[in-house]
């Protein structure tokens, strides 16, 4: 992709708008950047994903964990996979780049509940079971877990 005019006016420090772009189209027809337009003044958006991703951990860690203790950890757990999986999909349909942040934000929060639920709760486990149920909880139980946060993406 290159951008024409060039960036620098030249006699001053100036920077002139693009008024014209030309992306290279040999490997793939369009991506992200081309559809939503992601060059010159906009390029900034591109960059955001992950800090709007590290926002999105902290409102679900400042939320969650008065949920998981004000409805229990089941029900939050369950509405927060739900949330989740739905947050999934209007990320995937979304149409510009604010909204596609906006609900990728909202994924990270939901997800930071249904991380946090079982987290919890395999903690207290440690104190109230006997060693042959903790050292299930702490490999077995992890491998469930991690099963299904890769269906849950699908």
């Amino acid at each position: 992709m290159s951008n024409i005019p060039s960036v620098s006016n030249g006699d001053d420090d100036t920077l002139l708008s693009c008024s014209s772009r030309v992306y290279n189209t040999s490997q793939y027809e369009s991506s992200v950047v081309t559809e939503w337009d992601l060059t010159c003044e906009r390029r900034a958006l591109y960059s955001t994903t992950s800090s709007i991703q590290q926002v999105g951990s902290l409102i679900g860690s400042l939320f969650y964990g008065y949920l998981l203790e004000a409805i229990g950890r089941r029900k939050a757990v369950l509405f927060s996979s739900v949330s989740s999986i739905l947050a999934s999909l209007l990320t995937i349909v979304s149409p510009n780049v604010e909204t596609f942040l906006f609900f990728r934000m909202m994924h990270q929060a939901f997800d930071f509940g249904y991380y946090m639920g079982p987290v919890i709760l395999c903690d207290v486990s440690n104190f109230l079971t006997t060693s042959r149920v903790r050292d299930f909880l702490g490999t077995d139980g992890t491998k469930y877990q991690t099963d299904g946060t890769k269906v849950k993406g699908l």
